[in-house]
């Protein structure tokens, strides 16, 4: 986890540097041997703009990325392992960033349905998968609206993904083995 907080904040000074570059008149292409911008170029200031807007952007995702990575990473070092765990989905949201397991465990998990007001009647569930594109599935729990409870057995040790399957975008999380 610690590596994936590294890679983003390493992606994130990347592009404010080329940003900077670019702003300043380096980033190849185009320059004099003054290493300004070309001032044949009409529109080389534009461009600087644009790319200067583009790789703010880019920061920026790439910095709340990172915030979230350090957080799992966080949150996974100061848990202990447990065979016995807990997630609330309340407004399409789960509770928890980060669930800890015991590797090669039968684990529990309570899934607490709180939806209320407009989420009311909402249907959840929790699936885990290796990876974050979904390709290879660990467990998926049945879908209901009350609160449920899943047992299943846990990998060997290591850093995969939770969803809700009607969620995706909104309810995830980490799921450390170890």
């Amino acid at each position: 986890m610690k590596n994936l907080a590294s890679i983003a904040a390493l992606t994130g000074l990347a592009v404010a540097l080329l940003a900077l570059a670019v702003a300043c008149g380096g980033g190849g292409g185009g320059e004099t041997s003054s290493g300004g911008a070309d001032p044949s170029d009409p529109n080389a200031a534009a461009r600087a703009r644009v790319a200067t807007a583009q790789a703010e952007q880019t920061a920026a995702a790439n910095a709340a990325g990172g915030a979230r990575a350090t957080a799992i990473a966080a949150t996974a070092a100061a848990t202990s392992p447990s065979a016995s765990l807990e997630i609330t989905a309340k407004e399409v949201k789960f509770d928890k960033l980060v669930l800890v397991a015991p590797a090669n465990a039968t684990v529990t998990v309570r899934l607490i349905i709180d939806e209320t007001g407009v989420f009311a009647g909402e249907r959840h569930n929790l699936a885990i998968f290796r990876d974050q594109g979904m390709t290879e599935k660990i467990f998926v729990g049945e879908l209901d609206a009350a609160t449920l409870e899943y047992r299943f057995t846990t990998p060997g040790p290591g850093t995969y993904y939770f969803f809700c399957s009607p969620h995706l975008d909104s309810m995830n999380g980490a799921f450390i083995v170890r």
